[in-house]
Formats: C-alpha cells, structure tokens, sequence
C-alpha cells in the first residue's frame, strides 16, 4: 500500500513558495527550540510540516532548552525530522535554564554564563557540521 505524499513543490501561497526558496537555499539547519508541555511549538511543527522535498538529506541538529534542558522537545523533533528524511546529527545540545539563571520577567541574567558550560558542545557542533556534507 503506497502511504500519501505530499505534492512536491506545487504551492499557491506566496508565503510557502518564500518559505521553499529559503529551506531550498541552505545546506543544513540547527533548529533551536524551547521545551514547551513536553514538546516543541507548533509554529515550529508548522514550519517544518509545510514542506517536504526541501528538507530532504540535509544535516539537522537540534538543540533544545528548558528547566531540563528540553529533552522531550529533541525526541519529538528526532522523529519528525526522521521523517522528513533528514539526516540528523549527532551533536545535539540540550541546554538547562535553572529559575536562579532567570530574573522576575523570566529574562536570562547572564546568557554568557549559561552557556559556557555547553561551549564544547556547540564547537563539536561545528565541526560536525561542517564536515557532515563529506561523506
């Protein structure tokens, strides 16, 4: 039984034929995506879904954060991104924020701070990345 597909690059809106020309135009992605109710946004699941062939063979890493560190949110995305038949990287930083890292408004006190710790992830990032098109 043949599963539905959908139709390739065969767009009406303006918007989705923008939105293929900048997917279409790039090599790879790193999503970066809060954990939210155990998952990922919608307007994420929206843009990723809108499309089809663009995403197809490009690497992809996810790197998720939260109060622990989003890790639900990276399982969620492995599989959609799975199915989109991209090729997933395996360097993906899932980036705790403590209430202590956040003033009143919720807002980072020192984002620099927060990071450093993840420092070596994002250069391993990097340089997977940048050698995931040599295969």
């Amino acid at each position: 039984m043949a599963m539905p597909r959908p139709p390739l690059h065969q767009y009406e809106a303006e918007s989705t034929k923008r939105w293929s020309g900048i997917v279409t135009a790039f090599d790879g992605f790193v999503l970066l995506s809060p954990q939210y109710n155990w998952g990922y946004p919608a307007v994420l699941k929206n843009a990723l879904d809108t499309l089809y062939a663009e995403w197809r063979g490009k690497p992809v890493s996810m790197v998720t954060y939260g109060g622990h560190g989003g890790f639900q949110a990276a399982l969620a995305l492995g599989l959609v991104v799975r199915g989109l038949h991209m090729r997933p990287l395996a360097t993906n930083p899932q980036i705790t924020i403590s209430e202590q890292a956040t003033d009143e408004r919720g807002q980072l006190i020192d984002a620099d701070a927060l990071l450093e710790p993840y420092r070596p992830s994002f250069l391993a990032l990097g340089k997977e990345f940048l050698s995931s098109g040599k295969d």
